[in-house]
């Protein structure tokens, strides 16, 4: 039988990505709108496995019917945004950037992206927000835990039957134990530092408490799960250590929220269950894929930050195209009379495969740095970009003038500034050298 639909579900998902979404597009007052992220992951253990459990009870469960559900709800939305993501960083970046973008490209199609971006910096340093895939890191984490959980949970079942619930908690306990102690860039990423989170949502769905059913109670726990997403939301910030021990006030608010609607909807589920609060949580997923992207483009390509209006209309656009995502490209694949189980598969494996070849030609080729013609404006990833130049003078404090370009014309123009205008050395020189002019550099 299937699990009854949950409209407070949906509003939940839609208070998660709307404050993710608020956050990236700049909006200071959700300066802990990442922990939408920490939500998704309780409601995605809450549903998977409600799901999983029915199916193993009624003898139901199969891998091919699990995987297939996970393609046709994560991979066309997913490959037309990426698709989206490589045409667009053709035409914006340079040779160097546009090759790492293809790096995790390739870590965004085969589902270790988290993996990827933690080998490179922390989420909250300055080169990650450049990164037009770097959003995904949460769907590989998500993926991966899926590749063992389905198994796991079949194991326990078959040959521990009165111990899941158990098997679960031991298993939630150790991963939480290794996130508090773990580096916060690894605690952040990898996923069996995450897998607890997931775990919270399961052991809902397992029924670990058994349903209250008296309604003022839920209504107690609907407010107190409520506030604990609301302290984060508005007082964590950037330097908040996060996730570890700072993480459970909104893993375990979420938990409340759900829990307090298990027989009955608690105020706190009639609120999130209005038409509004459903649909976005409808579109959610199609709005957490574009709206990173669509942000960092934007912001990339006028480089500076966006004006009260302009982030009104990048909301608008993000929302516009979401909302066609959800319904041109999500809706029809979730239905297997648009294409049977065997199609579904090829097609995700087909679609794959060709991402998969066109990141891999962009890296192979070195971004083709051809585009730039001979003098690119920036090249920030050339292993020249450091070059030290001894031709340079003490001028006062430890500032030092270099002189660039055409050594025997007399000073045109001065390239001022610090480690980031340092970036800018090989273009520059290039430039004057091939213009024939001569440059200082402080």
């Amino acid at each position: 039988m299937k699990p009854a639909y949950r409209a407070d579900i949906d509003g939940l998902r839609a208070i998660a990505v709307l404050i993710v979404v608020f956050n990236h597009a700049g909006l200071s007052v959700f300066s802990g709108g990442y922990i939408g992220v920490d939500i998704f992951f309780v409601i995605s253990g809450f549903l998977i496995t409600t799901i999983i459990a029915r199916e193993i009870q009624e003898n139901e469960f199969t891998l091919t019917k699990f995987y297939e559900r996970r393609i046709r709800r994560i991979l066309p939305a997913l490959a037309v945004t990426v698709i989206f993501t490589l045409v667009a960083s053709a035409l914006l970046y340079d040779s160097g950037r546009f090759k790492s973008f293809a790096r995790s490209l390739l870590a965004t199609m085969l589902f270790y992206s988290n993996i990827n971006f933690w080998s490179e910096a922390g989420y909250f340093d300055a080169p990650s927000l450049l990164k037009p895939l770097l959003h995904t890191w949460s769907l590989a984490v998500e993926e991966q835990f899926y590749i063992v959980y389905p198994l796991f949970m079949y194991a326990v079942y078959r040959w521990m039957p009165k111990y899941v619930k158990h098997a679960l908690v031991l298993v939630g306990v150790v991963s939480f134990g290794f996130a508090v102690y773990a580096d916060a860039n690894s605690a952040f990423y990898l996923a069996h530092l995450r897998a607890w989170e997931l775990l919270v949502g399961g052991l809902l769905a397992l029924n670990l408490f058994p349903a209250i059913k008296d309604g003022r109670i839920n209504t107690v726990l609907g407010l107190a799960g409520a506030a604990m997403l609301t302290v984060p939301i508005f007082l964590y910030t950037d330097q908040t250590p996060f996730p570890g021990l700072s993480a459970a006030l909104p893993v375990f608010g979420t938990a409340l929220i759900v829990y307090s609607s298990m027989t009955q909807l608690s105020p706190a589920g009639r609120i999130l269950s209005i038409p509004p609060m459903v649909f976005i949580g409808q579109i959610s997923y199609s709005l957490y894929l574009w709206h990173w992207p669509l942000v960092i483009f934007v912001k990339y390509y006028l480089i500076r930050p966006l004006s009260g209006l302009e982030i009104l209309l990048l909301l608008a656009a993000i929302m516009v195209i979401s909302t066609l995502s959800w319904r041109l490209v999500e809706t029809p694949f979730r239905s297997r009379r648009f294409l049977s189980t065997r199609q579904i598969f090829a097609f995700g494996f087909g679609t794959m495969a060709i991402i998969i070849a066109a990141a891999g030609v962009v890296y192979r080729f070195d971004g083709f740095p051809q585009r730039e013609g001979d003098t690119p404006l920036v090249d920030y990833l050339d292993k020249e970009a450091t070059t030290h130049y001894t031709d340079c003078a003490d001028v006062t404090d430890g500032f030092k003038s270099c002189v660039m370009g055409e050594k025997s014309q007399p000073r045109t123009f001065m390239l001022w500034g610090d480690s980031h205008a340092s970036s800018l050395r090989r273009p520059v020189e290039r430039a004057a050298r091939s213009t024939g002019r001569r440059r200082e550099e402080a």
